[in-house]
C-alpha cells in the first residue's frame, strides 16, 4: 500500500509540476513575442532616422558649399539649392507623393516654397545675384542648427564669437524669416525696374508676381508682413504734404494687388 500510494504522491507532485512550468512558459514566450515585436518595430525607425540623419548631415554640408558657390560656381546655384530643398522636403515629409495628403503637409513648408521661388527663373535666362538672397539667408539658418546639432564639441564651445552667431541666429529665426519675405518682396520691384529699361523679361515679372500671390496666401510671416507695410504706406500718404495723386495711385496699386490674391 506504501509503494502505491507513494506513487500516487508522485503521480500528482508531477502533474503540479508540469502545470506549474506550462503556467510559467506562456509568460515567458509572451514576454520574448513582445521584446522580438519591439525590435522589428523598432528596426524600421531606427533605419527611417539613420536616413535623416545622413541627408541632415549631406544638406548641411550642402548649405554651407552653397556660398563659396556665390563665388566659385555661380552657375551651379539653382541645382544646388534643389538638391538642398529636395532632401529637406525628404528628410521633413517622407518621400516625395503625388496626392492630397503630401500636398497638404508640405504647403506651407519654406523649402517647398524655395522650389515655387525657382521656378520663374527656370524659364529665362536672367540671373541676378540678389535673387540668391533668400536663399542665402534661409540656408542661413539650417547651418546654424547643423552646426548646434553636429559640430557642438569642445573646440567649437570654445570660440565664443562663432557660439554666440549661432545661438543669437537660432533664437532670431522668426525675424530672419521676416527678412526672408522682405527680400524677396523687393525682388519684385528690382524685377520691374529692369523690365522698364530692357533689363528683364516682362513675363518673368508676372511669373513672379504669381510666386508672391501664392506665397502671401500660404505664408503667415508674409502675409503679415505685406499687412504691415500697407500700414506704414497708409500712414506716409495720409500726410499733407503728399501730393494727392499718390494715395489714389496706390489705391489703384492695392486694389489690383487685391484682385491678383483672390485670382
Amino acid at each position: 500500500e506504501t509503494g502505491v500510494h507513494g506513487g500516487d504522491l508522485n503521480e500528482e507532485f508531477d502533474k503540479q509540476k508540469t502545470a506549474s512550468d506550462n503556467k510559467g512558459k506562456p509568460a515567458e514566450a509572451s514576454s520574448q513575442g513582445q521584446t522580438q515585436n519591439q525590435q522589428q518595430s523598432s528596426s524600421p525607425q531606427r533605419k527611417v532616422a539613420l536616413y535623416k540623419d545622413v541627408i541632415f548631415n549631406f544638406e548641411g554640408v550642402l548649405k554651407v558649399l552653397f556660398y563659396p558657390g556665390f563665388f566659385l560656381w555661380f552657375d551651379y546655384l539653382n541645382f544646388m539649392a534643389v538638391i538642398i530643398c529636395v532632401m529637406a522636403l525628404i528628410r521633413q515629409g517622407g518621400i516625395p507623393q503625388i496626392n492630397k495628403e503630401y500636398a497638404a503637409k508640405m504647403f506651407k513648408n519654406e523649402f517647398m516654397h524655395n522650389l515655387w521661388y525657382i521656378i520663374p527663373f527656370l524659364f529665362f535666362k536672367e540671373k541676378y545675384s540678389v535673387y540668391y538672397l533668400p536663399f542665402m539667408i534661409h540656408f542661413w539658418i539650417g547651418i546654424c542648427e547643423f552646426i548646434n546639432l553636429r559640430l557642438r564639441n569642445r573646440f567649437y564651445l570654445k570660440l565664443k564669437p562663432l557660439v554666440k552667431v549661432v545661438e543669437f541666429c537660432r533664437e532670431q529665426k522668426a525675424e530672419l524669416l521676416r527678412q526672408k519675405v522682405k527680400f524677396e518682396l523687393l525682388i519684385l520691384f528690382y524685377l520691374i525696374g529692369h523690365a522698364i529699361f530692357g533689363g528683364a523679361s516682362i513675363f518673368l515679372v508676372l511669373f513672379y508676381m504669381n510666386f508672391l500671390r501664392i506665397k502671401f496666401m500660404v505664408n503667415d510671416t508674409f502675409k503679415n508682413f505685406i499687412r504691415e507695410m500697407d500700414y506704414y504706406v497708409r500712414v506716409f500718404t495720409n500726410q499733407p504734404w503728399v501730393p494727392r495723386f499718390v494715395p489714389a495711385l496706390i489705391d489703384k496699386i492695392r486694389t489690383v494687388l487685391g484682385w491678383l490674391v483672390k485670382s
